[in-house]
């Protein structure tokens, strides 16, 4: 994970931390090709931040988190989430239920647009105020390799605590390593 601050360019910009989880597949119906589709998965995540930077990232270190995971499919349309809860395992991180949901469309075979929300129990301000959090972002994804590489990039809103409505830009590079 690369991590920055606004201003882009001006701001902290960090590499970490890993993120390393292992998934089983609870339902499934449909495949790549089929009209519907639809899968609920749950998943255990671990991240580790070698060397984690507090100031700069408030609320991010060490943690663990169970997972559920679910998408449905109907042709081009999709809805999918990740619910879960963060468990600190190191100084920095906190305690955190989280729901991120979205809906979109795909486009062709490697393109799509959908709308991303995200509510997070616990969120550490630069001030170190722990707060709520939501979030609203209107995306672009990529995905030349289907599941394998997956690209996103967005621009949105979010809502911290009194801070108030703030812009938020959302970018995400992920790399999928199956073990088939």
């Amino acid at each position: 994970m690369f991590l920055l601050t606004y201003p882009l360019g001006r701001g902290d910009a960090s590499f970490g931390p890993i993120t390393l989880g292992i998934r089983a597949v609870a339902f499934q119906s449909g495949s790549d090709v089929s009209r519907t589709a639809g899968i609920l998965s749950f998943e255990v995540e671990g991240e580790w931040w070698a060397t984690p930077q507090f100031r700069s990232f408030p609320g991010v270190g060490n943690e663990l988190a169970p997972e559920m995971l679910w998408a449905f499919r109907y042709h081009r349309v999709y809805f999918q989430g990740i619910d879960g809860y963060a468990m600190p395992l190191s100084e920095g991180a906190v305690s955190n239920t989280f729901l991120r949901t979205s809906a979109g469309r795909s486009w062709e075979n490697f393109w799509a647009t959908q709308v991303q929300f995200d509510f997070n129990s616990a969120v550490v301000t630069p001030s170190g105020t722990t707060v709520r959090g939501f979030s609203m972002i209107p995306e672009v994804a990529y995905f030349p390799f289907g599941d394998a590489l997956l690209g996103e990039i967005g621009e949105g809103i979010s809502i911290y605590g009194p801070a108030g409505v703030q812009p938020t830009t959302y970018a995400l590079l992920e790399i999928e390593f199956r073990g088939d």
